[in-house]
């Protein structure tokens, strides 16, 4: 079959897009790779402690609920919860100090 026979959306279907992360940065918390796709915002996360770093990235990047972070991290929940909230106002310092948007 001649492709200028198909309809748009045919023709839209004989594609695919394939994203390789060569650009992203990858994290490793709990044997699970989490894949940051912007890099300010990356660089922001790595200046972070190393654990605040890991709460940030289970919470927001792995949807993980500060419960199952807790487990994770061998912490109580409360400790992961005042974590999360510590280390997302010191992103946000972070992120204003320094100009990244």
């Amino acid at each position: 079959m001649d492709f200028s026979f198909l309809s748009d959306k045919e023709q839209a279907e004989l594609y695919t897009f394939d994203c390789y992360f060569v650009t992203d940065n990858v994290f490793n918390v709990c044997d699970i790779r989490i894949i940051v796709s912007n890099n300010m915002l990356a660089e922001a996360i790595n200046k972070l402690p190393c654990d605040l770093r890991d709460i940030v990235l289970l919470s927001y990047f792995a949807n993980m609920p500060d419960i199952e972070i807790a487990k994770q991290l061998d912490l109580s929940y409360w400790i992961v919860f005042r974590a999360r909230i510590r280390a997302l106002k010191r992103l946000k310092a972070i992120i204003s100090t320094e100009g990244i948007k």
